[in-house]
């Protein structure tokens, strides 16, 4: 996934979770944007994507890596890392 890919799944966390996200500036954004591309580099934007809209719609926090990871995990087990 590229840093462009990140950041459309960082913004539908932003709509998704407003209140979270309001008092990010665009430097810390950039930030969090690079580390989330960075460990999720070796997947593609579909299976991020399928994730993360699965964790929006299950939980009232927003996901971490890990969480997104741990999904994509169950949904593709024979995934090797």
């Amino acid at each position: 996934m590229t840093f462009q890919e990140t950041a459309k799944i960082m913004a539908v966390f932003r709509a998704a979770y407003s209140r979270y996200y309001a008092n990010i500036d665009v430097e810390e954004a950039r930030r969090v944007t690079t580390l989330w591309a960075s460990m999720l580099a070796d997947y593609s934007y579909e299976t991020v994507s399928n994730a993360a809209k699965a964790l929006i719609v299950s939980s009232k926090f927003p996901p971490t890596i890990a969480e997104v990871l741990s999904l994509i995990h169950i949904s593709e087990p024979t995934r090797l890392q």
